[in-house]
C-alpha cells in the first residue's frame, strides 16, 4: 500500500519536518561539547586522531549504505538504527570509566550510527519533494533543523551544571524517542524506490566526472570544512586562550551566530526556485565565509569580547547558511531518492571535512605548535578555491526565467500561426 493514498503529501512532509527536529536535537545536544567531553579522558593529538578514525569509518559505511537499504528498505533501516543508538548513546558518558579503547569504539558508533539516521530522514525528505519545490522544501527544512541546534546550546548548558555529561546524552537518546514514533506512525507505507548501488569507488568516479555534482560536492565540502575547524578547534581556541566561558559561549554567542540559519534559508530556498538559481547564491555565501575567516587570521582578531565575537561569528554564519541551503538545493535537484550512495556521501560531507580538518590540526597544531587560527588561512584559502570550482556548474533555470520562456515561445508560436 502506498503511504500516499494514507496521508497526503502535505502530512508525510509535516511528519518528516518533526522527525528532523528531534534529529537536529539529538545531534546537536551534544554535539557542542564533543571535543571538551573527550578532552577529559584524551589529550588534543589523541582527539584529533579519533576524529580522523570516525570521519573514515562513517565514510566507509557508504559501501554498505545502499545495499542496507536494498535489503532492508529505508523504514526498517532508520528504525533498526534508531533504537541501537539510544543504547548507545546513553552509555556513552560512562564506558570511559571502563576503559578509554572501548570509549572512542563507542564514540565512533555513536557518530556513525547518528550519520545513517540524517541520511535516512533525507531520504524520506526527497521522495516528498517535487522538483520546483525543492529549494522551498530544503530550505524549510534546514529553518527546522536549525532551529533544534539552536535551542541545543541552553539545553546542554543546563544539564552540564546539573548533571554532567551523563544528563546531557541521556537527553541526547531520549530524543531518538520521537523519531521512532513519527517513523511507525506516517513512514511505514511508504513505496521505496529500487535503490541503486554502487560501490563508494564507482560513486566518487561518477561525482570526479559530473562537473555538477563535482562542483556542489567541493562546495558543500568547503563549507562543511569551516563547520569542523570552528566546532572542534575553535571553540578551544575561544575557551582556552581566550578565556571565554563555556556558559557564556553556549548561552549567548552560539544562539546568535545559530541565527541566520533560522531565519534565511527557507527565503533563499523560495528564491533560488523562482527568481535566482543557486549558482549565485552559493558563490555569495561562500565568498562571506572566506572574507570573514581570512580577516580573522591575517588581522589577528584575538579580543575578549563577546559583543564583537557574535558579530563576527554570526557574519560567517550568514554566508554558510546561504551556501549551505543552496548546496542542498542545487543537489537534490539534480539527482533522486534511488542515488542513496550519492545521497549518503553528500550528507556525510561533514565527516569527510573531519578527516581533513583533523589531519590538517595534528599537523599544524600538534607537530608543528602552530596556532589555532592558522587552520583559518587554509579554510579561507579552500573557500576560495571551491568559487572556481562552482562557476563551472551549469545553474538550474528558476522558475520565473522557465515560465517567461513558455510565454515568448507561446506568443511566438501564436504570431507565427496568425501568419
Amino acid at each position: 500500500m502506498n503511504s500516499m493514498n494514507t496521508h497526503s503529501r502535505k502530512e508525510l512532509l509535516i511528519a518528516t519536518y518533526i522527525i528532523t527536529i528531534f534529529c537536529a536535537l539529538h545531534l546537536a545536544i551534544p554535539y557542542f561539547v564533543l571535543s571538551a567531553f573527550l578532552a577529559t579522558y584524551f589529550k588534543t593529538i589523541y582527539i584529533s586522531t579519533i576524529f580522523v578514525i570516525t570521519g573514515i569509518v562513517t565514510i566507509f559505511m557508504g559501501n554498505y549504505f545502499s545495499l542496507i537499504l536494498k535489503k532492508y528498505t529505508n523504514y526498517r533501516t532508520l528504525l533498526t538504527v534508531c533504537f541501537i543508538q539510544i543504547l548507545i548513546t546513553i552509555i556513552l558518558p560512562f564506558i570511559g570509566n571502563i576503559h578509554v579503547f572501548l570509549l572512542i569504539i563507542i564514540f565512533i558508533a555513536h557518530v556513525v550510527l547518528t550519520s545513517l539516521i540524517w541520511s535516512c530522514i533525507n531520504i524520506f525528505l526527497d521522495e516528498f519533494s517535487p522538483t520546483e519545490e525543492t529549494g522551498a522544501i530544503r530550505g524549510l527544512s534546514s529553518t527546522i533543523y536549525h532551529l533544534g541546534v539552536m535551542i541545543a546550546p541552553f539545553l546542554t548548558a543546563k544539564l552540564l551544571n546539573h548533571y554532567a555529561y551523563s544528563g546531557v546524552f541521556l537527553l541526547s537518546s531520549l530524543m531518538v524517542v520521537p523519531i521512532i514514533f513519527f517513523t511507525h506512525k506516517y513512514l511505514r507505507h511508504v513505496q521505496e524506490p529500487d535503490y541503486k548501488h554502487k560501490s563508494l569507488i564507482k560513486a566518487i568516479k561518477q561525482i570526479r566526472t559530473n562537473p555538477d555534482l563535482h562542483g556542489v560536492f567541493i562546495s558543500y565540502f568547503s563549507i562543511c570544512s569551516f563547520y569542523s575547524v570552528m566546532n572542534i578547534y575553535f571553540v578551544l581556541y575561544l575557551l582556552n586562550e581566550i578565556k571565554i566561558p563555556m556558559s557564556t559561549y553556549l548561552g549567548i554567542v552560539t544562539p546568535i551566530f545559530l541565527l541566520p540559519f533560522i531565519l534565511l534559508p527557507f527565503k533563499l530556498g523560495k528564491l533560488s526556485d523562482q527568481i535566482f538559481g543557486e549558482k549565485k547564491l552559493m558563490i555569495f555565501g561562500m565568498l562571506i565565509v572566506a572574507f570573514i575567516v581570512l580577516s580573522i587570521y591575517f588581522f589577528n582578531i584575538n579580543t575578549s569580547s563577546i559583543f564583537i565575537w557574535s558579530i563576527i561569528l554570526f557574519i560567517s554564519r550568514i554566508g554558510a547558511s546561504i551556501n549551505e541551503t543552496e548546496n542542498h538545493t542545487y543537489f537534490y535537484k539534480k539527482i533522486n531518492s534511488e542515488n542513496s550512495d550519492l545521497i549518503y556521501i553528500f550528507e556525510n560531507m561533514k565527516y569527510i571535512s573531519l578527516i581533513f580538518v583533523s589531519a590538517l590540526g595534528l599537523i599544524f597544531i600538534d607537530v608543528f605548535k602552530l596556532p589555532i587560527p592558522t587552520l583559518l588561512l587554509v579554510i579561507g584559502t579552500l573557500g576560495l578555491c571551491a568559487i572556481y570550482k562552482i562557476q563551472k556548474i551549469h545553474d538550474i533555470k528558476p522558475k520565473k526565467i522557465i515560465d517567461e520562456s513558455l510565454i515568448i515561445t507561446n506568443e511566438a508560436s501564436n504570431v507565427s500561426d496568425n501568419n
